[in-house]
């Protein structure tokens, strides 16, 4: 299992609903309000958040596969064979109170990055790393836009750049100071770059909420 959180740029809310619409989308299920309970940066959270769960599929089955065309070519092959497969996106919009987060599964990463806060991911690797373990923090401007995209954690940690963003790195050790949180519990699964990679975790619906319930509490308090 694979996923991505997300912070949406508050000037680009209207966007993020008019792209699900756009893309036919269909919402499944009524929203739910989940009651976050966790003890973050050891001051424990009691809140309310809304959700909503969308999902799309699209359907391939006539698309050409190169290298059978060759062989069939080759052999003198009349028959036509194509490659048959579905493509599935997943997008659970997360509200709490003025701030929006997209959960992504399946290729939905793909267009939630246009519309995202590009150095989420980097901040809250920032905010959990130690401050006396901090040993590079460098940054450059992509494309006009000033982008921090690869951070890596002191002990074996990589937290991976995404494809065709620079390589910018901080170094550091990750903090010990949240340690019945999910983001500690779960911190071997997590990879930091525009978005929070969530990988090969078997994190429950609930938990993945509360996960991002605490990232949100981490951005306002650890400025």
């Amino acid at each position: 299992m694979e996923a991505n959180i997300f912070l949406i740029l508050d000037d680009e809310v209207e966007e993020l609903e008019r792209l699900l619409r756009l893309d036919k989308y269909r919402q499944y299920g009524k929203s739910r309000r989940v009651l976050l309970e966790s003890e973050v940066i050891r001051e424990p959270r009691s809140k309310r958040i809304n959700c909503k769960f969308f999902y799309r599929q699209e359907i391939k089955e006539q698309e050409i596969i190169s290298w059978f065309q060759d062989w069939k070519d080759f052999f003198g092959i009349d028959e036509e064979v194509y490659k048959k497969y579905s493509l599935n996106y997943g997008c659970i919009v997360v509200n709490i109170e003025r701030s929006t987060y997209l959960i992504t599964y399946g290729h939905a990463h793909q267009w939630a990055k246009s519309i995202a806060d590009i150095n989420f991911g980097l901040d809250i690797a920032e905010r959990i790393l130690e401050k006396d373990q901090i040993l590079m923090v460098s940054s450059q401007f992509l494309k006009g836009t000033k982008s921090r995209t690869y951070t890596q954690f002191k002990g074996g940690g990589y937290l991976m750049p995404d494809v065709g963003e620079a390589n910018n790195q901080v170094i550091g050790g990750v903090t010990t100071t949240i340690p019945n949180s999910k983001l500690y519990q779960y911190k071997k699964h997590l990879k930091f770059t525009t978005s929070v990679k969530i990988v090969d975790s078997d994190l429950t619906p609930k938990d993945m909420i509360t996960l991002v319930g605490e990232l949100h509490y981490i951005r306002k308090i650890l400025q």
